[in-house]
């Protein structure tokens, strides 16, 4: 489930990889919602292997609902809206957080936009 956070994390924070922001201003209200859900659905086949391999040891994983709002939901979040410190440390807080029944380190980060380290600006994705 971490490879999966981070692997997520770093697919959404490449440059141009917000493909859900792309559908979200589409003019075109059919195309938004045709994009929105290859979105949902790109995120979800990840998890749908995930939890059937859980499944095929005999474990009993979190609902696949649980696992977009306390792991995907956050980090799409943290991405854009720049959050400071949205990383994999992040990440990996996230799924310790969701099997461990806490919320400590990683809902304590600060909800502040990221600032470009080179020019002290609020930005897109540098200094995360």
């Amino acid at each position: 489930m971490e490879a999966y956070a981070i692997r997520t994390l770093v697919e959404l924070t490449r440059p141009g990889s917000i493909a859900f922001l792309r559908a979200e201003v589409s003019p075109d209200i059919d195309e938004r919602r045709s994009g929105l859900r290859e979105c949902l659905q790109r995120a979800t086949a990840g998890l749908d292997t995930i939890l059937g391999a859980s499944r095929g040891r005999g474990e009993t994983p979190p609902p696949l609902k649980r696992l977009l709002d306390q792991i995907v939901a956050p980090l799409y979040f943290h991405v854009v809206f720049s959050v400071l410190d949205t990383d994999e440390t992040y990440a990996r807080a996230l799924v310790a957080n969701l099997f461990s029944g806490t919320w400590h380190s990683a809902g304590q980060t600060q909800l502040s936009p990221a600032k470009s380290a080179d020019t002290g600006e609020q930005g897109g994705g540098e200094g995360r």
